[in-house]
């Protein structure tokens, strides 16, 4: 058989003699003849028996600073925020219900942040499904050095671990980097024993002023380049990283780094984008003033998201005959920004510098052609006849033109020779030897030591169509005497590197160019009109091909 004694446990006496982590023990005492025997009737006595210990437990609130929310910054004044995040811990044997919660404000640095600071406060409780159970009443003021008690009423059930967060507005007028941290305890009655409890108290976080900022930086810049006239294309790019506050961003101005007419004409519209590429806002430029601005935007940038990336997009002018002209620099440089913070006080930023928040040039054209070298069938030096260098040219939006181009030879050979007259020079077009072709029916060469400088020049300018590229080949005879490892290295130079100018072509050829072409986009093109160009920034122009013995 089993025995249970069951009682109630209870003070008697008046005086409070029960207290938690005592024990007790309940137990059989020596009998005297108290037991019967069921088959002989007689009876005997039953031996002594040491119950179970018991220990006395009483409800009890542990409280604790909750590891997942941080130290916080806040920039003054700000309302609804969250100044501390506690836990609140019943223990395993009784609910308790909690009456009320106790915050006191600590300096940590400076004195210009207390409890004062703090209006308009409240507590929220989360239970541990993470569903809001309770929402205390608003105080007004909380207490610059003393205790601020809350009045507060749920139940906390045994061995359950409730969340508690701490809201207030901050107020204006705290001096940057002083900081305030809260006090937490709370006191309540267990369910069971109808004991009052209360707390330790635990520090909170860390509160620290600070002075908001949005900083700006230059994002993906694209690498200065020919575009297509009609075409859109990325002008610029920027970041916003919101500090220790959010903000609204309302304006943004952008300039042309030149005010020629071309430039700004090259321009039809500029769109602003943001991260994820959606126009939230587009300008004209003025045709006086080389600028533009994006009004109303009205976007938020909360802190929590961090940088955002904003693209202003150019809408390209068509080039030609009654269009823009040719070779516009559309150049956009960021000028300036209009923003609120969070407590709605506006700031008006112009004249950012343009060495630091500059895009790359974009020459708006009607065409440009493109250079792609191509595989030689042998990288094998031998005499005879040989092509040194084999390129693709490709008509980049519209038909170009081209009159002039020149190869630079370099040679390792002691004894060998290339060309080595004039004559002795070929140059093929899809293979067909164009050589006669030109003004002088050979080739233009001049030898600088190792290095030959072959040119050959074309009365007639020849064509390029969109979407149907040439092939160019250097074929020179080669001869002498050629020996083991020794090579030729060919290329066509970019003497010009990134400067683009126009002007007829006589003009560029005459200024050292290795290409000369145009984009016929001048009304009556000629060789005597101002479209034509320069190797100045063509793509891979200057990638060798070598040849070895």
């Amino acid at each position: 058989r089993i025995v249970e004694i069951r009682a109630d446990i209870f003070d008697a006496s008046g005086t409070n003699d029960v207290a938690a982590d005592q024990t007790f023990t309940a137990n059989f005492a020596v009998g005297s003849s108290n037991v019967q025997r069921l088959t002989t009737l007689d009876y005997v006595s039953s031996a002594a028996k040491t119950g179970t210990s018991l220990t006395i437990k009483i409800g009890s609130l542990t409280v604790g600073k909750y590891t997942g929310y941080a130290n916080q910054s806040v920039v003054d004044p700000k309302n609804n925020v969250k100044v501390g995040h506690f836990t609140l811990t019943a223990a395993s044997s009784e609910s308790v219900n909690v009456s009320s919660i106790d915050i006191m404000p600590q300096l940590v640095t400076g004195v210009t942040f207390d409890g004062g600071e703090l209006d308009d406060s409240y507590i929220k409780v989360w239970n541990d499904a993470g569903s809001l159970v309770y929402t205390s009443p608003v105080k007004a003021i909380m207490s610059e050095s003393a205790s601020t008690s809350f009045a507060v009423n749920f139940s906390l059930p045994a061995n359950k671990t409730y969340q508690i967060e701490v809201w207030a507005n901050v107020e204006a007028g705290i001096t940057a980097l002083d900081a305030v941290r809260l006090a937490f305890s709370a006191t309540g009655t267990t369910a069971g024993s109808s004991t009052s409890t209360t707390s330790s108290v635990v520090a909170g976080q860390t509160i620290t002023s600070q002075t908001g900022a949005l900083t700006k930086a230059n994002g993906s810049l694209p690498s200065a380049r020919f575009v297509n006239g009609g075409s859109t294309v990325t002008g610029y790019q920027f970041t916003l990283t919101p500090t220790y506050d959010d903000y609204y961003l309302d304006e943004v101005y952008v300039d042309l780094s030149s005010t020629l007419a071309s430039s700004s004409g090259a321009v039809a519209n500029l769109q602003l984008k943001n991260s994820v590429g959606t126009v939230i806002g587009s300008a004209v430029v003025s045709s006086s003033t080389s600028s533009a601005s994006f009004t109303g935007l009205d976007l938020l940038m909360p802190q929590s998201e961090g940088t955002k990336t904003f693209t202003v997009d150019v809408v390209t002018s068509a080039v030609g005959v009654g269009a823009n002209d040719t070779a516009g620099n559309v150049t956009v440089q960021l000028d300036g920004l209009k923003f609120r913070d969070s407590a709605g006080a506006i700031t008006t930023e112009n004249g950012y510098a343009p060495a630091s928040f500059t895009g790359n040039a974009n020459y708006v054209v009607k065409g440009y052609p493109t250079f792609a070298n191509k595989a030689l069938s042998t990288t094998a030096l031998s005499a005879g006849t040989q092509t040194l260098f084999k390129t693709e040219v490709s008509a980049t939006g519209s038909q170009v033109g081209w009159n002039n181009i020149t190869f630079t030879v370099s040679s390792t050979s002691l004894a060998g020779t290339f060309g080595p007259a004039a004559a002795g020079w070929k140059l093929y077009e899809n293979g067909i030897d164009i050589t006669s072709f030109s003004g002088s029916s050979t080739a233009s060469v001049s030898d600088i030591g190792t290095t030959t400088r072959v040119e050959f020049t074309f009365a007639v300018e020849r064509v390029i169509s969109a979407g149907t590229p040439i092939i160019l080949e250097l074929k020179p005879t080669v001869g002498g005497t050629l020996a083991t490892n020794e090579s030729v290295t060919t290329s066509i130079t970019n003497p010009k590197g990134t400067t683009v100018t126009t002007d007829d072509s006589t003009v560029q050829r005459n200024s050292g160019a290795s290409f000369v072409w145009t984009d016929s986009s001048a009304a009556s093109h000629a060789t005597t009109t101002d479209d034509w160009f320069t190797d100045g920034m063509l793509k891979t122009l200057a990638e060798s091909q070598t040849l070895t013995k």
